[in-house]
């Protein structure tokens, strides 16, 4: 699992696995559940491989923000 954060977005990739090669985004979903916030990224074969979390300082916790990603 790896998290980029970008401060002046306020915005977070949380990849689910540990592959930089893994990370080719293909497509998202947006639940209205999560007003927005959150998105399920995919890849070309349709599987989950991180979450894009927009106002991440607000669903996140801050030690989580800090780390390198």
């Amino acid at each position: 699992m790896g998290i980029e954060y970008d401060r002046d977005t306020d915005a977070a990739f949380v990849w689910l696995g540990t592959s930089p090669t893994a990370r080719v985004i293909e497509g998202e979903l947006w639940p209205e559940e999560l007003k927005g916030h959150i998105g399920l990224v995919f890849d070309s074969q349709k599987r989950l491989i991180g979450l894009e979390v927009l106002f991440a300082s607000e669903h996140l916790p801050g030690d989580l923000l800090v780390r390198d990603s």
